[in-house]
């Protein structure tokens, strides 16, 4: 969808789980990276485990949609 469509990777990551799983009866997520380390932790539960940690050894974690 990035190369194809000329989507970002937030674009595409929501447009596959708020979209197109949704529409086939689905739940879950994904993490997702780009080659310039841009990442995206889409997901359409209640919740969802994920975490990233940068160059800077900056720790991000989430588990709930804030």
């Amino acid at each position: 969808m990035m190369e194809y469509k000329d989507m970002t990777l937030k674009e595409a990551t929501d447009a596959v789980i708020q979209k197109k799983l949704v529409d086939l009866g689905g739940t879950g997520g994904i993490v997702a990276l780009d080659h310039l380390g841009n990442v995206s932790m889409e997901f359409n539960t209640a919740g969802m485990y994920r975490a990233t940690m940068n160059d800077k050894d900056e720790l991000v974690v989430g588990m709930y949609k804030e």
